[in-house]
C-alpha cells in the first residue's frame, strides 16, 4: 500500500529514486536470458583464420615436394635419357610445376 503523496513511478517529485535503477536492472536481466546470450567465442573468427593458414600451408608444403621430387627425377636422368622419353633439359621447370598442381587438384 503505498504511502500517501509519494508515488512510486519515475521523474516523480516525491518518488524514490531507487526505482528507476531497479527497473533498468531488471531490464538488463530480463535481457540475458539464455536464449538471448550468444555462446558465441571471442576468438573463434581468428581460431579459423590460424586453422585454414596451417590448412594451406600443409598444401603448399605438399605442393612443393611434389615440385622438387619431379625436378630432383628429371634432372638426374642424363640428356639422353630425357631424349629418348621427349623432354629437354628446358622443359624441367614447367614440367615440375604442372605435376605439383596436378598434385593440389588430388588431394
Amino acid at each position: 500500500m503505498p504511502i500517501a503523496g509519494i508515488r512510486n513511478e519515475p521523474n516523480s517529485q516525491f518518488g524514490d529514486t531507487r526505482w528507476i535503477e531497479f527497473h533498468h536492472l531488471k531490464r538488463k536481466t530480463e535481457d540475458m536470458t539464455l536464449q538471448n546470450i550468444l555462446t558465441v567465442h571471442p576468438f573463434e573468427g581468428f581460431l579459423d583464420t590460424i586453422h585454414q593458414f596451417r590448412a594451406d600451408h600443409a598444401e603448399r608444403r605438399r605442393a612443393r615436394a611434389v615440385y622438387d621430387r619431379t625436378w630432383r627425377e628429371l634432372s638426374a636422368m642424363s640428356d639422353r635419357e630425357r631424349a629418348d622419353i621427349g623432354i629437354h633439359r628446358s622443359d624441367i621447370p614447367g614440367i615440375a610445376s604442372e605435376a605439383a598442381a596436378m598434385s593440389r587438384k588430388t588431394s
